[in-house]
């Protein structure tokens, strides 16, 4: 399988699920497997595990799962605190983390999917997440569109 054609299934995987450099090409090349880090707390519906059932579980995984599968190849998960994941990918030893989102700090290490303009391919995504905040009636926290002041 060829490196643009890896890059390609995993621009359409997800935006949530970022790479850095070659990684994701050798190890697609050399194993068929591709190997994702998720953060190992327990994050029901996305991402989780039972007290009798230790196995990992969850959306997330489904999604990443028959994504590719549906390219032709494997998908094995490897769950570790975060920042540890983010410590296996920029020293390439997973393919992938997730799920992830776009940062300024992460685009200069991460490759995320882009449109032939260079903005962001949302159109790829997992899923949009939307946080809801509540305060305390009569708090001085105040939103204006764009940060809290």
């Amino acid at each position: 399988m060829s490196r643009t054609r890896i890059s390609s299934f995993i621009l359409t995987v997800c935006l949530l699920c970022a790479s850095s450099g070659g990684t994701l090409a050798q190890s697609a090349q050399l194993k068929k497997t591709l190997h994702f880090c998720m953060e190992d707390g327990n994050f029901p519906p996305h991402n989780f595990s039972t007290e009798n059932d230790k196995r990992r579980r969850g959306i997330v995984i489904e999604m990443i799962e028959r994504s590719v599968e549906a390219a032709g190849l494997q998908a094995e998960f490897i769950h570790k605190p975060w920042r540890r994941c983010l410590y296996d990918l920029k020293n390439s030893r997973v393919a992938a983390v997730a799920p992830i989102r776009w940062t300024r700090d992460r685009e200069r290490w991460m490759q995320f999917p882009r449109n032939k303009d260079g903005s962001l391919r949302r159109a790829v995504r997992l899923w949009t997440v939307r946080y809801e905040v509540f305060t305390k009636r009569g708090s001085d926290l105040k939103w204006n569109g764009r940060t809290f002041d």
